[in-house]
């Protein structure tokens, strides 16, 4: 019994230690997901010119939605006695006969004997292409049919926003007496030039 008693003694003499406090936790860095992901550089948009703007804004229905050519109507068409050969200008016209601008319009011409293109009244390739006015953008196309020799061609004409590589659209002809072509056919002989079948009889005054 004496020794029980002198162990509890010892026992309630001891000292319990209290446990270690915690050490307090370093506040994280709260960083917010980004909004939209970085997006590459672009290089800037070309800057429109005056006559582009003036275009844009008169290629348009009262709706807002863009007039698409349709027609290269015959303006004038003459021919020019000094030169020996017939002038005909044309004007890209809408649906509804608008001028249109803007527009590159390109001439395809097919020699009809070989169905090659006629080099010596057109371009490369049978085809030339004339650009909107540099001053009011207006659309068109000067049209000078001479040459030498007897020529048998076919002409058509097609207009595109972009002088090469964007979408062509063919146009309908309309001749100085309101006639609608979807082809000229071109004969010239010794200085005459007959397109469709009729000459131009009055010479040019300019």
């Amino acid at each position: 019994m004496a020794d029980s008693t002198v162990e509890n003694r010892r026992l309630h003499s001891l000292t319990i230690a209290a446990p270690p406090r915690p050490l307090p936790h370093a506040p994280y860095l709260s960083i917010p997901p980004l909004a939209k992901p970085l997006a590459r550089a672009r290089a800037p948009a070309p800057t429109p010119t005056p006559a582009q703007n003036q275009s844009q804004q008169q290629n348009r229905q009262p709706n807002g939605e863009p007039q698409q050519p349709a027609f290269l109507r015959a303006a004038w068409d003459c021919f020019n006695p000094r030169g020996l050969f017939r002038d005909i200008s044309y004007d890209l016209q809408d649906a509804n006969g608008n001028n249109l601008r803007g527009y590159y319009v390109t001439e395809h011409m097919t020699f009809r004997s070989n169905g090659e293109p006629d080099v010596e009244i057109s371009g490369p390739g049978g085809m030339t292409t004339h650009d909107p006015d540099p001053v009011n953008g207006d659309s068109g196309f000067p049209d000078q049919i001479g040459g030498h020799g007897t020529h048998d061609d076919l002409q058509t004409f097609t207009a595109s926003t972009t002088k090469a590589g964007g979408e062509s659209i063919p146009l309908v002809i309309i001749d100085i007496n309101n006639k609608t072509w979807g082809t000229n056919g071109i004969y010239m002989s010794n200085g005459a030039v007959y397109v469709n079948g009729d000459i131009s009889e009055p010479p040019c005054h300019y």
